[in-house]
């Protein structure tokens, strides 16, 4: 899905250049595939704690990560950009070195905030009793069609894809009543 991302990126940032079935096709699939990252630190934070926190070797291994693409980053910037080697080295501890490195902040700091979290086991039973509770809201919250707006905003360098739902006010009272 990451892939995805950076593949239609391209024909999403031309605009109508490459043609207005191909932009809405790339917009699409751009807009669809940005559940990736969420999704990937959401499978990232299940595998990872529990009854563990980050130790020492994790952040010797994030900060290994960190120093290594930065390097490679900073010689493909002094190659091939304009942007300037030391402008892009000076900030390395507030922000990443190339845009693309963004992650490994991230985690870098939920790492630090790990022993904070803790993951609580809950029964088959439990999930199962939330699960059927919030199918029962979603079911009794009716939605108009005419209430359902989409818009397409197209610009320059960033278009937009909205979905906007307006909830009825009568249903979503009675629900709160009962």
């Amino acid at each position: 899905m990451v892939v995805m991302i950076h593949a239609t990126t391209y024909y999403v940032t031309s605009g109508v250049t490459v043609g207005e079935h191909n932009w809405d096709i790339a917009n699409v699939l751009n807009s669809m595939s940005r559940v990736s990252v969420p999704l990937f630190f959401m499978i990232s934070g299940y595998l990872f704690f529990g009854e563990k926190s980050a130790g020492k070797k994790h952040f010797i291994r994030i900060g290994c990560c960190i120093l290594f693409y930065s390097a490679i980053a900073l010689i493909y910037i002094a190659a091939f950009t304009k942007i300037g080697f030391w402008p892009s080295l000076r900030g390395i501890l507030l922000k990443p070195v190339f845009y693309h490195l963004w992650f490994f902040y991230a985690i870098a700091v939920i790492y630090l905030l790990s022993p904070l979290i803790n993951v609580k086991p809950v029964s088959r039973r439990y999930l199962a009793g939330v699960l059927v509770i919030l199918a029962v809201i979603a079911k009794h919250v009716a939605i108009d069609k005419d209430k359902v707006k989409v818009t397409m905003e197209r610009g320059d360098a960033v278009s937009t894809l909205g979905v906007d739902i307006e909830l009825p006010d009568n249903k979503v009272a009675r629900l709160a009543s009962a």
